[in-house]
């Protein structure tokens, strides 16, 4: 069965993907909250308001990341039978995935610009 492994291997490492999502997360806040300016530079209220931008990412990446697995696993037979249909079976662990990246694209929409904008009225 070694020779399955290069058509197999694209439905084990998607799912792995919504963690690369919430890597992105990590980056964009830290950017976000002006590293090197102090955390007392910024206001409580704003924080939280990070926090709940960040929420998208948390539970959507984490239920695309179950449900894209169980996709993977349904689809992997398929492959494991005819290698000719792994096209076919990747549709459906992608279309887990478009959840995934919308939910990326909220949380940096609502970063940039509803919560980038307030360190202009607050003088940060």
């Amino acid at each position: 069965m070694p020779d399955l492994f290069g058509p197999l291997l694209p439905l084990v490492v998607i799912p792995g993907t919504q963690g690369i999502y919430g890597f992105i997360t990590g980056v964009v806040v830290a950017f976000v909250m002006k590293p090197g300016s102090g955390w007392g530079a910024l206001p409580g209220w704003v924080g939280f308001q990070i926090f709940l931008a960040c929420l998208p990412v948390a539970f959507v990446c984490c239920t695309s990341a179950i449900y894209q697995g169980l996709t993977s696993v349904g689809a992997a037979p398929m492959v494991a039978k005819r290698r000719e249909e792994m096209g076919r079976a990747l549709v459906l662990p992608a279309l887990v995935e478009t959840y995934a990246v919308l939910s990326l694209i909220v949380t940096i929409i609502y970063l940039f610009v509803v919560i980038k904008p307030l360190y202009g009225t607050l003088g940060i």
